[in-house]
């Protein structure tokens, strides 16, 4: 019996989280690209994605992708409104739609959904909202004089429960984009740590109280740490 060709596709390695954000951006977007043209064949002005492999590579790249572009984002202090209106438009192609993510929560819970699937087209659109990235960060070392780091404002709200900073760290861990029922919020807790998952609802209602969480699909809708909770997770967690 002859065997099945087996096809391996190799991708570069995920950035690191250390350094300056618009190098990790730039490794973010160096993946991204390479991926897309290993998993992918031209269709419809877009790229179609080959097989299941290609679409958990393109899958990883693409959540790396939204990570740095999330990551990058206190660089953008001072920034024109054409270009902060353009890192977000990529952030939200990047992002995992919350739409997709509900749906496929609803037909499998908990899992750890891809973004992509096989034979998934993305479009010419999206193609081009992207390829704008590494279009503004070669304009980065004129930009950085604008772009530079301001000191944050952020500070944690007083008062935090052991359970809020226990719920914001563990959701911390996921990708910005993802929407996390509780249940999936209670897996990812240490045992010897771990909530149950009505205290973890009424954690995340709180949570959305201080504007550290949200659900952008309304009440039965997963829920994510908003921009805001992300940055105060490590103050929180300390």
């Amino acid at each position: 019996m002859s065997k099945l060709p087996i096809r391996v596709i190799r991708v570069p390695s995920a950035p690191a989280a250390d350094g300056d954000p618009f190098d990790a951006l730039r490794r973010a977007c160096d993946r991204f690209n390479e991926t897309l043209d290993a998993t992918t064949v031209p269709a419809d002005g877009g790229k179609r994605i080959l097989d299941a492999p290609g679409a958990i590579a393109l899958s990883e790249a693409t959540r790396a992708l939204f990570n740095a572009l999330a990551g990058s984002v206190p660089r953008l202090a001072g920034a024109g409104a054409t270009l902060v209106a353009a890192w977000f438009r990529s952030a939200s192609v990047a992002g995992f739609p919350p739409s997709r993510w509900n749906e496929m929560q609803a037909r499998s819970p908990g899992a750890d959904h891809p973004r992509w699937s096989a034979g998934d087209v993305v479009s010419k659109a999206d193609l081009e909202v992207l390829a704008t990235v590494p279009k503004l960060l070669r304009l980065e070392p004129r930009a950085v004089p604008t772009l530079a780091p301001a000191p944050s404002t952020d500070v944690a709200p007083p008062g935090l429960s052991p359970n809020v900073t226990l719920v914001v760290e563990t959701m911390a861990r996921f990708d910005g984009s993802r929407l996390l029922s509780a249940k999936r919020i209670e897996e990812e807790m240490n045992l010897a740590h771990r909530l149950s998952e009505r205290t973890i609802r009424k954690v995340v209602v709180r949570l959305i109280e201080l504007e550290l969480a949200e659900r952008p699909d309304g009440k039965r809708s997963g829920a994510r740490l908003t921009m805001k909770g992300r940055r105060l997770a490590p103050k929180i967690a300390d």
